[in-house]
């Protein structure tokens, strides 16, 4: 079903880009910056630096593990994602 509304990423690189979007967006939401999400994470055992957490969430390269270890940090259960970028949340 393509259309010219379609926005459904179709490169590899629209698709991290998405993933980035998705992931900064709940931050964002919840008043978490990158700083006090080491901080989370490192309550829950993952270490990662300042600046490769920042790289690897600007990027967009990371694996859906680490965007649950990211969910369970801002004490999200549930996450909803869609091509929208309105209707992106986690809950």
């Amino acid at each position: 079903m393509n259309n010219e509304h379609d926005n459904t990423p179709r490169t590899e690189t629209e698709w991290r880009a998405q993933a980035a979007q998705i992931l900064k967006a709940e931050l964002s939401r919840h008043g978490v910056k990158y700083g006090e999400l080491r901080e989370r994470l490192a309550a829950l055992g993952i270490e990662e630096s300042y600046g490769g957490l920042a790289t690897k969430i600007n990027r967009g390269k990371f694996s859906f593990a680490f965007f649950l270890q990211c969910m369970k940090a801002l004490e999200k259960q549930w996450v909803i994602a869609s091509n929208d970028k309105e209707n992106s949340r986690a809950t």
